[in-house]
């Protein structure tokens, strides 16, 4: 099951974008840190009225994200927050995460966003491992490792996100 992206005005897009720029935390890093993902929802949903869970409005992010121009990027001004991968995966279990993002084929966003692949990509791991880990987690060390140039390229249908045409249309 695919997670469908929410829908914004104009103002509420901007409101967002503004808060984004503003808290000057990257969206990758928002995926390990629950806390300022909440304040980020909070002040968001608090401003506009909304209720929208933190998940959803994170989502949408990354989605307007990968779109030229649909979304503010921080440039380099955003706050230097290390992610350590150990503390997500144990070194030992490193190898078999990168097998399982060549096996499954699907980029980490789309395990965090598809609540099935989700629920297939914790099964492996722990089949594989036998260490329970949330597919949130496991999501983010494989953005580490593929930032750290340890993950081959997927073929362009796997690679993440695939409602982007939904998204623009929400955002006008």
């Amino acid at each position: 099951m695919r997670r469908n992206c929410i829908r914004l005005n104009p103002i509420e897009h901007d409101t967002l974008a503004r808060l984004y720029v503003e808290k000057r935390i990257a969206t990758d890093r928002y995926m390990h840190r629950p806390d300022e993902l909440r304040e980020l929802a909070e002040a968001f949903n608090g401003l506009t009225g909304r209720e929208d869970p933190a998940e959803d409005i994170l989502h949408y992010i990354q989605t307007k994200r990968r779109r030229a121009g649909k979304f503010p990027k921080l440039n380099g001004s955003h706050i230097r927050l290390p992610v350590v991968l150990g503390r997500l995966v144990d070194e030992e279990h490193k190898e078999d995460l990168k097998r399982l993002y060549t096996e499954l084929g699907h980029g980490p966003e789309r395990f965090v966003h598809h609540h099935d692949l989700a629920v297939l990509l914790e099964r492996r791991f722990f089949e594989e491992t036998g260490t329970r880990q949330r597919a949130y987690v496991l999501a983010t060390a494989m953005m580490e490792l593929r930032k750290q140039g340890e993950l081959p390229k997927l073929d362009e249908k796997n690679r993440g996100f695939d409602d982007f045409d939904q998204a623009e249309e929400a955002a006008g």
